[in-house]
């Protein structure tokens, strides 16, 4: 029997349940069914090699099961965004890994340079397009105006298109969001760095980076937490980088000003970090013999920094597997309260890269 001429009714009869058992574990509305029935429909489909039609599926809930994200132009392009690709990468997983498990296809978004506005207009004005779409932001896009940010919203509500982000801007346009929780895995970095008596920190990285969970930066969280564990933080010892070369130089000018360096150097992202490792080696100072490094993502990347690099997860493929969860909620349940704020907590990865202080 060929698998596109198998039937629902001839999964029941080798089951021996009704068709509407069938129906609904298939379309994951199994309610009051039990495991072992569900694990004999699951093994009759896989062994009977039965594909339900999409198309069915798109008649049956009037959608087009399909979602889009999308993705800020510059960070492609970009040579201060170019590392958070791979970061974004492991949001896409989580957004497909979801979608595609209740049956959802996923299209991206990536437009040409500077033409994020006209791309994601063509994509939400073309008809039978997409049921939702989670807007990635436009952070590096300084010339996005608020009107042009109000004006596409306003497009995408008319269409009857469904939208959730990661953006803080655009969360504050009152679009829902799923954020991070930076606080908790920076407390657990500091509460250990005391265990390990660690008495003065510095960092190098990005100043302004926020997301709609706290208004404030991820530096502005680095210096309450050392403030609570008695670590020593001055202002003369934080210096501003966003790539590799930045982070490189500053590191430089951090040991020419330290004739004691601070035990602990924490920085912005990891990838800044493995420039800032690479700095330290290059003046003969070890890590973390002489000097403990902490980052910031947990990127796959790091990996390959010169010691095992110590970070703070920020989770990205749960971000992308809850922003997924968020929208189609939003589209197959749109009288379900709404969610405005979901929230990932960040952890702390303890690596070789922070040791007892020297």
């Amino acid at each position: 029997m060929r698998k596109k001429d198998i039937t629902i009714q001839e999964i029941a009869d080798q089951t021996g349940v009704s068709i509407a058992t069938v129906s609904n574990v298939l379309n994951r509305n199994a309610g009051m069914v039990g495991e072992k029935t569900r694990e004999r429909i699951f093994e009759t489909v896989k062994h009977l090699g039965y594909r339900p039609s999409r198309k069915a599926a798109q008649l049956r809930k009037k959608l087009n099961l399909t979602i889009s994200f999308q993705i800020d132009s510059r960070i492609a392009e970009d040579n201060i965004w170019r590392p958070v690709v791979l970061l974004q990468m492991m949001i896409i997983q989580g957004i497909c890994s979801y979608a595609y498990s209740q049956s959802y296809h996923v299209n991206l978004i990536v437009p040409e340079m500077g033409t994020d506005m006209e791309s994601l207009e063509s994509v939400i004005t073309r008809d039978d397009a997409i049921d939702g779409i989670i807007l990635g932001g436009w952070q590096s896009a300084s010339k996005v105006t608020d009107d042009e940010i109000n004006k596409l919203l306003a497009t995408i509500e008319h269409y009857g298109i469904k939208s959730v982000t990661i953006d803080h801007k655009i969360h504050q346009k009152g679009v829902p969001a799923i954020s991070v929780d930076l606080k908790s895995g920076i407390q657990k970095s500091c509460l250990r760095m005391q265990e390990l008596k660690h008495r003065q920190a510095a960092y190098i990285g990005p100043f302004g980076f926020i997301n709609p969970h706290f208004n404030v930066s991820r530096l502005d969280i680095f210096k309450d937490e050392l403030k609570n564990a008695g670590i020593e933080f001055s202002e003369k010892d934080i210096y501003e980088a966003y790539n590799e070369l930045g982070a490189y130089k500053k590191t430089l000018a951090l040991i020419k000003s330290n004739p004691i360096l601070p035990t602990c150097i924490i920085y912005g992202a990891d990838h800044l970090a493995m420039a800032g490792i690479e700095a330290l080696q290059d003046c003969n100072i070890k890590v973390p013999e002489d000097v403990s490094i902490i980052g910031i993502d947990n990127a796959p990347y790091s990996a390959a920094s010169p010691v095992e690099l110590a970070s703070i997860d920020q989770k990205h493929r749960q971000q992308g597997m809850m922003l997924s969860k968020m929208l189609l909620d939003r589209i197959n349940y749109p009288d379900m309260p709404l969610t405005s704020l979901s929230i990932i907590e960040s952890d702390f990865i303890e690596r070789r890269s922070l040791a007892r202080a020297r």
